[in-house]
C-alpha cells in the first residue's frame, strides 16, 4: 500500500489535472486485501484512470521462505516485467510514456521497446535519491569506511550522511537485500526523465548538487546532454516531453 497510494495520486493528478489518459499495472491482490478495498474506495476515484491487474509470478524457486518482505518484493516486481510487457503488448493503444516508482526500475528497459518514454517517480526526495544514485559507484575503501568504521558519507556537493542515517539496505553488502538494493541505482540514469517529491527550499543543497555536472552528476557518470545532467535540466525535459506527450495522446 505504501508504494500504491502515490502512484494512484499521481495517476489521479496527471488525469484530472492535464488530460492524459491514464492506466496504472498493479499487482493483484486477494479482494479482501487492503489494496483491493482502496482501488474499490471512494477516495481512489478510479474513474479518473485505467487499473489493470498483474498476476503475481512465482518466486518461490527464487528466494527462501524466510527470506525479508522487501527482498521477496523486490525480486517479484523484477520477475513480473515479462507479464508487463506482455499487458502493453496486448493493449490497442500503446502508452505514449511509462512512469515507474523504485520497486519498478527494471520496467524502464520496456521504454525502448515500445517507442515510449521513461520516468522514474520519487516518493521519497532528492537526497535519497542521491545516495541511491551515489552508492553504487562507491570505491570498496570508501564503503568499507563508511560501512564498517560508521564514518560520514561524503556526497559531492551534498551534506555528509551519518551512519545512523543510512538505510538498512544500504549498511551490509553480505546482506541480499543490499545486493538487490544498491545495483538498482544505476538505472535511474537510463530514464528520460525523474520526478521528485522536493522543492528548492527544502533540500537547496542537494539539488544544486544535482544540477551542476562537475558535481554529482559527474559522479555517477551521468550522459553529458542528457536530462540527467541536472534535476533542473530533468525537470524542463520533462516538461517538453509531457507536453509532446499529451500532443502525440490527443492526436491520437
Amino acid at each position: 500500500m505504501g508504494h500504491v497510494i502515490p502512484v494512484i495520486e499521481l495517476g489521479k493528478r496527471l488525469a484530472g489535472s492535464h488530460g492524459f489518459h491514464i492506466t496504472i499495472f498493479v499487482l493483484e491482490a486477494d479482494a479482501a486485501s487492503a489494496q483491493s478495498q482502496f482501488l474499490n474506495s471512494p477516495g481512489c476515484d478510479a474513474t479518473l484512470f485505467d487499473v489493470v491487474g498483474l498476476p503475481s509470478p512465482d518466486i518461490s524457486g527464487m528466494v527462501d521462505p524466510s527470506a525479508f518482505f522487501g527482498i521477496k518484493l523486490l525480486i517479484m516486481m523484477r520477475e513480473t516485467v515479462p507479464i508487463l510487457r506482455s499487458k502493453i503488448a496486448e493493449m490497442k493503444h500503446k502508452p505514449t510514456a511509462l512512469i515507474v516508482d523504485l520497486l519498478g526500475l527494471h520496467a524502464l528497459r520496456l521504454g525502448e521497446e515500445f517507442n515510449m518514454l521513461t520516468y522514474v517517480f520519487i516518493v521519497s526526495n532528492a537526497r535519497f535519491l542521491a545516495v541511491a544514485m551515489y552508492f553504487p559507484t562507491l570505491d570498496k575503501d570508501v564503503e568499507e569506511e563508511h560501512i564498517l568504521k560508521k564514518k560520514p558519507l561524503d556526497l559531492p556537493g551534498c551534506e555528509p550522511v551519518r551512519f545512523e542515517d543510512t538505510l538498512e539496505p544500504f549498511r551490509d553488502p553480505m546482506d541480499q537485500i543490499y545486493q538487490e538494493c544498491v545495483p538498482l541505482g544505476l538505472l535511474y540514469p537510463t530514464a528520460d526523465g525523474l520526478i521528485v517529491n522536493t522543492w528548492d527550499d527544502m533540500e537547496p543543497k542537494t539539488l544544486r548538487s544535482l544540477q551542476d555536472p562537475k558535481l554529482l552528476a559527474e559522479a555517477v557518470n551521468c550522459e553529458s546532454g542528457s536530462a540527467h545532467k541536472s534535476l533542473l535540466g530533468v525537470a524542463q525535459q520533462c516538461q517538453r516531453l509531457l507536453d509532446r506527450a499529451s500532443g502525440m495522446a490527443r492526436g491520437a
